[in-house]
């Protein structure tokens, strides 16, 4: 039986849908970069050509026994810029094959890795280095044959591929738990900083409320708006671990109350019992449910998780969960009028799904993806 070469129609369709919307699919975990954990081939070839090895290089290290970057190399702080990694070598490297070329060619190769960043790799995972080899056009040849060609650099593509408008793509190269600890700190530093009124004094210790009534334009991540809430949950969940401990006199598991029903629900539901992975695949915002049910199962000790609780908002009632809700809200609803930009918020790539949808646009799609391109492809 002869084989036939030619792509199936759903991979042409595919690909034409992401040319179309200038979209992409992103790997939200790349730590495999900076453990080294990458074959020295493939990311020999992954680099720009004015950083790449001769290939002749990489072979001797590999008959040397020396095939994957952590063989070789480490990343460090540069010495001259602490906020960039640069690979530095090993200095007692095991050469099994004392008869190949590797040993003697050793202080080029050390020349070699100190030029590398951590950003350089990067940019050759992302394709930054080869945007045009990213899409292509499709065409019929003389044997209705379906072929493709490499497009030219695309404005949006190139945009996508760079990840403006989002977080620098090294933060998807650190450790998962450096990431998650990273964006918990930074959340904490928000809230030293922030300028906000006392709760009245009538309002207890021990209790806690969320709200979110302004949700700026994020293009870093694309979620319905109302997951705003919460995101105010995940934020408000780590402060509450980052407080002196409370009283021996108060409540052990504090109270977050929360107006919003649809996060309390899903929560609730995940929290005893397990949602199944189709469930959180098709669950818009999975990757902030994903945070939270992550910390309210992984409270520091001695600390005990937050029992989330919903309370209507906009009532008459004088009960103390309804007041601190009023309370929160009158406070969310003053910062609509504030003269700076809040900062931006850590976005939970930590959490996201390993291959997600990407837009120059709209940054990391979480919606209906569906639902999504042909709201896009209408658009254009």
């Amino acid at each position: 039986m002869r084989q036939s070469n030619n792509l199936p129609f759903q991979q042409h369709l595919a690909h034409d849908t992401l040319y179309r919307t200038g979209s992409s699919i992103r790997n939200t975990d790349l730590s495999f970069l900076f453990h080294g954990d990458v074959a020295l081939h493939h990311l020999n070839r992954s680099l720009s050509s004015h950083l790449a090895l001769h290939p002749q290089a990489i072979t001797n290290l590999a008959n040397a026994g020396l095939t994957h970057l952590n063989d070789i190399a480490f990343f460090s702080s540069d010495s001259d810029n602490h906020t960039t990694l640069r690979l530095q070598p090993h200095s007692n490297v095991s050469f099994q094959n004392a008869t190949t070329r590797a040993q003697e060619r050793w202080p080029q190769i050390s020349l070699w890795i100190r030029n590398i960043t951590l950003k350089d790799l990067v940019d050759g995972f992302m394709a930054m280095g080869d945007i045009n080899n990213c899409v292509g056009t499709r065409w019929t040849d003389v044997e209705n044959r379906t072929c493709v060609q490499s497009a030219d650099t695309h404005n949006n593509l190139r945009r996508a591929a760079a990840g403006e408008y989002s977080v620098p793509l090294w933060f998807l190269v650190l450790p998962p738990l450096l990431r998650m600890q990273n964006a918990h700190n930074l959340i904490n530093a928000y809230h030293a900083v922030s300028i906000h009124p006392p709760l009245p004094s009538y309002i207890p210790p021990g209790l806690f409320d969320s709200d979110a009534s302004i949700i700026l334009p994020v293009s870093a991540f694309r979620t319905p708006l109302h997951h705003g809430e919460a995101y105010g949950l995940i934020a408000l969940t780590i402060h509450q671990y980052n407080l002196p401990p409370p009283p021996l006199n108060f409540p052990s598991f504090p109270t977050l109350y929360t107006d919003h029903l649809n996060s309390t629900h899903i929560i609730s539901s995940a929290f005893h019992v397990p949602q199944l992975p189709h469930q959180w695949s098709s669950l818009p915002g999975r990757s902030l449910y994903r945070w939270l049910l992550y910390l309210l199962q992984h409270s520091p000790p001695p600390r005990h998780p937050p029992t989330i609780v919903h309370t209507p908002a906009h009532t008459n009632s004088s009960s103390r969960p309804s007041q601190l809700n009023a309370s929160t809200d009158f406070i969310a609803s003053r910062s609509q009028t504030t003269q700076s930009l809040p900062p931006p918020a850590p976005l939970p790539t930590l959490f996201m799904d390993p291959y997600i949808l990407y837009s120059p646009k709209d940054g990391y799609i979480e919606t209906k993806i569906s639902s999504y391109i042909l709201s896009v492809l209408i658009s254009v």
